[in-house]
């Protein structure tokens, strides 16, 4: 069976309870992780099994894609996020799924909003209890489901835009 192939963008804090939720599925591997401390980006590489490593979101993008990842987790903090966190998946036609608010910024977050709306690649945004405001520009086009439920609909998604 093909493994379906996730890579992280931000390997601290809360991206800990998805490696831990990751490693126990049987069908997914993570295959390239970016964080800027090294320490952490090495650590995380070394639990998930994955090979490439970026110092960060920017690196991540300038080397993978569609073909090369099937989703992303994008677990970095708030005010890390720019205009490629989002768009850089958005851009590749990668499904992802976003730990953090997308933004701080309003317009950004209503720019990033329209993006995913139209091609239906952003899985979740979580938490949005946490981060309301930031997340209403996008939570219309957006919906919570369970961890095991998210990566079924990302295979299928993923299969589609391949198709």
């Amino acid at each position: 069976m093909e493994k379906f192939r996730v890579g992280l963008i931000g390997t601290g804090g809360r991206c800990g309870s998805h490696m831990n939720a990751l490693i126990k599925m049987d069908d997914v591997q993570v295959v390239a992780v970016a964080d800027p401390i090294e320490e952490r980006r090495v650590a995380a590489a070394q639990k998930m099994g994955a090979t490439r490593l970026y110092k960060d979101h920017r690196e991540f993008y300038a080397h993978e894609s569609a073909e090369t990842l099937d989703a992303i987790w994008i677990c970095i903090e708030p005010t890390a996020h720019d205009d490629l966190t989002e768009m850089g998946a958005v851009e590749r036609g990668i499904p992802f799924l976003v730990e953090k608010p997308m933004t701080l910024d309003l317009a950004m977050g209503a720019l990033a909003a329209a993006a995913m709306t139209v091609t239906a690649l952003c899985l979740r945004i979580d938490p949005l209890r946490l981060y309301a405001f930031a997340g209403v520009a996008a939570g219309f086009a957006l919906y919570r489901v369970s961890l095991g439920a998210l990566i079924r609909r990302a295979v299928a998604c993923a299969r589609r835009l391949r198709a």
